[in-house]
C-alpha cells in the first residue's frame, strides 16, 4: 500500500486562465491588438466611441482584450478603466458603481482637478439614486431634496461636456473595458447596453466592449424587438451602439490541431504515461477523420485534456492508449453518444463469432434504433463523421449496420482485440468507463508486477487462459 500511495500522482489540471502577455499568444492575436490599441492611442477625434470584439466562448476574446490593454497602457495619454459589470444587483447599482470606479481613476488627473464633481453630479442626474462614492455620501432622506438641487442647476449635456473639456485639458483618453458581457443575464445585458447609450458618452472616453454577438442580440430582442424571438431586433440595436464592431480573428485550422495535439502530449508526459509515436498517428487519423470538426476553439482542447488527464491517472497502464484518448473525445465532444455507448456493452463489446452473430437479426434493428438516437440532434456531418468513428472502434457494430463480416479469421478478433487491450473487447469495455478497475476484475499493473517478480525468481509460468 505504501508503494501504491508513493506512486500515486496528484491532478494538475489545465488553466482557463487568459493570457496576459504577447509572449504566451500561440495563435498571433498581436497584430490584432496592436492595431486596435495604434488606433484608439492615435485618434484625433474626441467624440466618444464604442468598440466590440466579437466571438463565441472560448475562442479567447479575454485574452485579446488583455493583449489590446497592455498595448493602451503603454501610452501616457491612455487610462485604462476595467469595469466588471458582473459586480452589480440592479441597473442604479450599475450607474453609480460605473462612475465610483471612473472618479477613482481619474484622480490621477491631479487634487486642483474638477472632474470628480462633474462625474458625481452627472451619476446622480443619470442614476437618480442614493449617491455613495467614496468621499461623498447622502442620505437616503436628504436624497430628493438633493437631486432637486442637482437638477436645477447642472444641466446633464452641460456637465457632460465639462467632464469631456476636463480630459481633453488634460490630454488624457479614458478607456473602459468591459468583458463577458454575454455571461450576464438578460436584463443586465441590458442595464449595461443602457448604460453606455445614455449615461456615458462624454468626449474623450472609448468603449471596448466583449461578447458573443449573437447572444447579445438573443438578451436583446425581447426589450427592443417584437417578441423574444425577433434576433434581427437585437442586432440592429448593437449596431446602434457600437460604430467599429470587430470580429476576433479565426484560429487557423493547423495552428488549433496543434494545439490540441501538444496538450495531448503534454498531457501523456504530466501523467507518466508510456506511449509510442504510433499510437498518436493511429489516433490523429481518428482525428482529422472524425472529430476535428468539434475542436473549434482553445477552450475546448483544454476541457479535454483535463477529462483526459484525469482518466490518465487511473487506468494509463490498463487500457489501450489511443482508444482512451478517442473515447474521452467522443465523451467531451459528443455526451450523447457517450452514454449510448456506456450503457449498450452487448452491442458495442464482445466476441462477434459467437452468440453476437447468432442474435444480428434482433441486434440489427436495436443497433440502427440506438445510433440514430444517439446522433439525431447532430449536424448531418457530424452525424456521419461520429457514426463512422464507431464503426472504427466496434468492429462488430459494422455487421449490425452494413451487412457485413469480418472475415474468415472472426474466431481472432476477441483474442486480438483483448492482448491490445481495445474497447472492443468484453474484457476491457468496461474499464474505459469507470475511473479504477472494476472489483470483479484484476489490474493489469499487478498481474504484469506478478509476472516481473516470478521471472526474477525464475520461476515457471502458468498457462493463462481467457475465459
Amino acid at each position: 500500500m505504501e508503494d501504491v500511495e508513493a506512486n500515486r500522482l496528484s491532478i494538475e489540471f489545465m488553466s482557463d486562465i487568459p493570457i496576459e502577455d504577447f509572449k504566451d499568444d500561440l495563435f498571433n492575436r498581436h497584430p490584432f491588438a496592436i492595431q486596435i490599441a495604434e488606433e484608439i492611442i492615435n485618434r484625433t477625434n474626441t467624440s466618444s466611441i464604442v468598440i466590440g470584439i466579437y466571438g463565441e466562448w472560448g475562442e479567447g476574446k479575454t485574452s485579446a482584450l488583455n493583449l489590446i490593454r497592455k498595448e493602451l497602457e503603454k501610452s501616457d495619454r491612455i487610462i485604462v478603466v476595467k469595469f466588471n459589470p458582473w459586480l452589480f444587483n440592479d441597473e442604479s447599482q450599475l450607474v453609480m458603481m460605473f462612475f465610483s470606479i471612473l472618479i477613482e481613476t481619474l484622480k490621477i488627473l491631479g487634487k486642483k482637478s474638477e472632474i470628480g464633481k462633474f462625474i458625481t453630479k452627472y451619476a446622480g442626474i443619470a442614476g437618480c439614486v442614493n449617491i455613495s462614492v467614496p468621499g461623498i455620501s447622502i442620505k437616503p432622506e436628504k436624497l430628493m431634496n438633493e437631486m432637486g438641487k442637482i437638477i436645477s442647476g447642472n444641466d446633464p449635456e452641460k456637465l457632460k461636456y465639462k467632464i469631456g473639456e476636463e480630459l481633453k485639458n488634460n490630454n488624457k483618453r479614458v478607456v473602459v473595458i468591459m468583458d463577458d458581457i454575454d455571461r450576464l443575464d438578460k436584463n443586465e445585458i441590458q442595464s449595461v447596453f443602457k448604460l453606455v447609450k445614455l449615461t456615458a458618452d462624454f468626449d474623450n472616453i472609448c468603449y471596448l466592449l466583449s461578447f458573443d454577438d449573437n447572444r447579445v442580440a438573443t438578451a436583446l430582442c425581447e426589450k427592443y424587438g417584437k417578441d423574444k424571438n425577433d434576433i434581427p431586433a437585437g442586432h440592429n440595436f448593437i449596431e446602434k451602439i457600437v460604430q467599429v464592431p470587430l470580429r476576433i480573428p479565426k484560429i487557423d485550422k493547423i495552428s488549433l490541431r496543434h494545439y490540441f495535439e501538444n496538450n495531448i502530449i503534454q498531457t501523456l508526459i504530466d501523467t507518466r504515461t508510456s506511449w509510442k509515436k504510433e499510437d498518436l498517428s493511429s489516433f490523429g487519423k481518428y482525428f482529422i477523420d472524425s472529430l476535428e470538426i468539434k475542436v473549434t476553439t482553445p477552450r475546448i482542447c483544454k476541457r479535454f485534456a483535463n477529462a483526459l488527464r484525469y482518466k490518465l491517472i487511473a487506468l494509463k497502464d490498463e487500457v489501450g492508449i489511443v482508444d482512451l484518448i478517442t473515447l474521452t473525445c467522443i465523451e467531451v465532444f459528443y455526451p450523447k453518444v457517450y452514454n449510448t455507448i456506456r450503457n449498450h456493452p452487448e452491442l458495442f463489446s464482445g466476441n462477434p463469432s459467437s452468440d453476437f452473430l447468432s442474435n444480428t437479426e434482433y441486434l440489427k434493428p436495436l443497433a440502427k434504433e440506438i445510433i440514430e438516437q444517439a446522433t439525431s440532434d447532430l449536424a448531418t456531418q457530424e452525424k456521419t463523421q461520429i457514426t463512422r468513428l464507431i464503426r472504427q472502434l466496434f468492429p462488430q457494430i459494422s455487421i449490425l449496420l452494413e451487412d457485413i463480416s469480418l472475415g474468415n479469421t472472426e474466431n481472432n478478433w476477441e483474442e486480438e482485440w483483448t492482448r491490445n487491450r481495445r474497447i472492443a473487447s468484453r474484457y476491457y469495455f468496461h474499464r474505459f468507463f469507470s475511473y479504477s478497475i472494476p472489483k470483479f476484475d484484476i489490474s493489469d499493473t499487478i498481474v504484469r508486477n506478478l509476472i516481473r517478480d516470478i521471472k526474477s525468481k525464475n520461476m515457471v509460468l502458468p498457462t493463462l487462459v481467457w475465459n
